[in-house]
């Protein structure tokens, strides 16, 4: 397995080549970017709802996320199933998250990555079980759990109902739907994307008896799907730029270190100008993680708080 910083190397160097791919001018006719007997060709007053140019653009995301720790743990194939909260391990924990997307009007690849951890104590109750050995009187606990993560997505756009283009494989129109009045616009498209996901999890638990742990690393991948709905409203409501609504998740297995995951992301965006646009929003990631009888079926769940710079 990589070293996590050559992971995220890697990622931002495909995302480079991909923008510098798009931005390779091809043949015209014209001298205006369109491909000299092109069918695709429409009028140049047209203007694209997202108003992204077409060698593509970088968004950077950073910012807050307040998630809580919730699931179960154990530790041995015999060891009793503790609940987080049980284990006080479920206070909200602000961590520090951060992605990196290039985007064109059809494809937006990201990378991302944080780091949470949290700790708690608990009085264990009598009869239970804990890495092979049974308590038999109350015992007190300190527990911790400790995670790390560095993710790459590609999303594909499949449609776009209001765009002058609704499809890659459909031709422009000349009068798109999403033109509204004075001056404003909208545009809703739908994804397909693929999540890759390096995870690394720790849970430890620590008596008088001794201390147990279950470390453990995966890499994930996943597909699924996501939203995005932009309203621009010009002269409707000066004071704001743009609005915009995102949502998108994935499912998949976790690979190397048997199990699963789930990504959830939701947010909305106010656009104060062209470069930068508040974000608030949810994020969600549930893994099912099992090794050697140790067992990790939870995951991070919270608020998050920030901003986005384009540029």
């Amino acid at each position: 397995m990589k070293h996590p910083a050559q992971l995220a190397l890697a990622f931002a160097a495909w995302a480079f080549a991909l923008s510098a791919a798009a931005q390779e001018p091809a043949p015209t006719s014209s001298g205006q970017g369109i491909p000299a007997g092109s069918s695709l060709a429409v009028d140049a007053s047209l203007k694209f709802a997202w108003e992204v140019p077409a060698r593509g653009e970088w968004d950077l995301v950073l910012g807050a996320w307040l998630p809580r720790f919730e699931g179960t743990l154990r530790w041995g194939g015999t060891g009793t199933e503790f609940e987080a909260s049980d284990l006080d391990l479920d206070d909200l924990e602000a961590t520090f998250a951060g992605d990196l997307s290039w985007r064109n009007e059809w494809v937006r690849a990201t990378i991302g990555g944080f780091d949470f951890s949290t700790s708690g104590a608990a009085i264990l109750p009598a009869g239970s079980a804990v890495g092979g050995t049974t308590l038999n009187l109350a015992t007190a606990a300190d527990t911790a759990a400790s995670m790390w993560s560095v993710s790459g997505q590609v999303a594909v756009t499949l449609w776009r109902p209001f765009a002058p283009q609704t499809a890659l494989w459909n031709e422009p129109v000349a009068s798109p739907r999403g033109i509204g009045p004075r001056g404003s616009s909208v545009d809703l498209s739908f994804e397909a994307l693929l999540a890759l996901r390096y995870l690394a999890l720790e849970q430890s638990l620590t008596t008088a008896s001794g201390r147990v742990a279950f470390d453990q690393t995966a890499f994930c991948v996943g597909i699924g799907g996501g939203m995005r709905f932009r309203w621009l409203p010009a002269e409707v409501f000066p004071p704001m730029h743009g609005l915009d609504v995102v949502a998108s998740a994935a499912v998949g297995p976790a690979l190397l270190g048997g199990g699963s995951f789930v990504q959830v992301e939701a947010a909305v965006e106010w656009e104060v100008c062209r470069n930068f646009a508040a974000r608030f929003g949810y994020r969600l990631l549930d893994w099912t993680l099992e090794s050697d009888g140790d067992r990790s079926v939870a995951g991070l769940q919270g608020l998050f708080v920030g901003g986005r710079i384009s540029f």
